[in-house]
């Protein structure tokens, strides 16, 4: 969206991408303003789309966009390693070379997925180019040119698939043995920590129990009533439950 991230920005992109390849049932997104502003609500109803919205402070409710964001960044790491200040050249064509690499979770790559054929890729073309007998110059630069390409992305692929399966795995072994739910009754007294404005080096600090109130957001968000003692508008803030 060219770095503009307004609600009408939104709006346009995304009915821009559904007239392309149809309106969804569903959509998910974080809760950015743009994303919960009345616009985007009556662009949902007058499409027929329901809205879900990640939980907040919890990433994870959005894992396959945090893990897709994670894929790209490390391929363009790889492609782009000698040059990287020229990384959003270097986009479409990783881009590209994801849409069309198969995935192990569903057996077929997402290009396929969505339009029901390969797409004519760096392999096809240089077939096309090697089984020509009347190869020119310039032809035999651009056939050079596919194969390192085709090299820079097969590598790049590589990497991102084995750094994200360590990372997949890391994640489980570390937050699966500890993880608990935590249960809490609508005014009973909690313990939080808030970032301390006076000892910021310090980071965070306990504070006495609030009461919980009655909203929550999933199981892993509560809202807490901060008393006038630890806060002058007594408001409420969004706290996450750690285990």
């Amino acid at each position: 969206m060219g770095g503009s991230d307004t609600s009408t920005d939104v709006a346009d992109a995304l009915f821009d991408n559904f007239t392309r390849v149809g309106f969804p049932q569903e959509i998910q997104s974080d809760r950015g303003q743009q994303f919960m502003s009345t616009l985007l609500k009556e662009f949902n109803a007058m499409s027929n789309i329901k809205h879900y919205f990640s939980t907040p402070y919890h990433p994870q409710t959005n894992g396959i966009v945090e893990r897709f964001h994670s894929t790209i960044k490390n391929k363009l790491k790889k492609v782009c390693e000698q040059c990287p200040s020229d990384w959003h050249k270097y986009l479409a064509a990783t881009l590209f070379a994801y849409r069309q690499q198969v995935h192990s979770s569903t057996g077929f790559s997402p290009f396929f997925l969505l339009y029901g054929r390969a797409p004519r890729g760096p392999m096809a073309i240089l077939h096309d180019l090697y089984t020509n007998k009347d190869l020119s110059a310039d032809t035999a630069v651009q056939y050079h040119y596919v194969i390192d390409l085709h090299n820079k992305i097969r590598n790049s692929c590589r990497m991102a698939q084995e750094s994200a399966c360590q990372v997949s795995s890391d994640a489980i072994e570390r937050h699966e043995p500890k993880a608990k739910r935590k249960k809490f009754e609508p005014d009973e007294k909690i313990f939080t920590t808030f970032s301390s404005s006076i000892t910021p080096q310090l980071g965070y600090k306990p504070t006495p129990p609030h009461p919980q109130k009655k909203q929550r957001f999933g199981t892993l968000n509560s809202h807490v009533k901060k008393d006038k003692v630890t806060s002058a508008a007594g408001g409420l803030t969004t706290c996450i439950v750690n285990g």
